[in-house]
């Protein structure tokens, strides 16, 4: 039976050498085994820097210094102010044109015949649905305007004051805000008017 070579220590004792190898039991002796290269099996590896032309930036690690921003391509992302306040005030618009030109439609649905048997007060005939529609919207007209203005003008301020807003969203607060102003002071003008 063979035994693994054994070599003196610092204190005076032996200790088994630096082979490897296992026990088989079957065969009742110690079998060496290889053994394992000097590198170490849990390092981690240098990652070996490649260029592919045809896929940019695969396989290179850039360090942050290596990374360089074109200044150019920085500035093209940001929007400019005097684009940011004319879509802003293209949305707030919309916010109003949209609906406006929506009821107009509707209108044109409406029959243009008076409805049969209706009469006013003074014994007339009731104007026909289409008409009474589109009258009823060219009365409106007015205040649908002072509110697009002062809509506007909120946007004006929201585009300001606000930065990261997108110019949808600056139309939509502004159209809400610059509608109930104008609601309240029409409101207000009209009780003062009317006493």
């Amino acid at each position: 039976m063979g035994y693994p070579d054994w070599e003196r220590s610092r204190g005076g004792r032996e200790r088994q050498g630096t082979e490897t190898g296992r026990w088989d039991p079957r065969q009742e002796r110690w079998i060496p085994q290889q053994r394992a290269s000097e590198r170490d099996d849990y390092g981690i590896e240098p990652f070996p820097a490649r260029s592919d032309p045809r896929r940019p930036g695969q396989g290179r690690v850039l360090d942050h210094d290596d990374w360089v921003e074109d200044d150019a391509d920085a500035e093209d992302d940001e929007p400019d102010q005097h684009s940011v306040y004319i879509r802003s005030f293209v949305a707030t618009a919309g916010w109003y044109l949209i609906p406006l030109t929506a009821y107009a439609g509707w209108s044109f649905t409406l029959s243009s015949q008076p409805r049969p048997g209706c009469t006013n007060a003074f014994g007339l005939p009731c104007p026909a649905p289409r008409s009474e529609s589109l009258s009823n919207l060219m009365n409106e007209v007015p205040e649908i305007a002072v509110a697009m203005a002062i809509s506007i003008v909120i946007a004006m301020i929201l585009g300001k004051v606000t930065t990261g807003w997108r110019p949808f969203a600056i139309g939509f607060a502004s159209a809400v805000l610059g509608a109930g102003v104008a609601t309240v002071a029409f409101a207000v003008l009209k009780t003062q008017i009317n006493v």
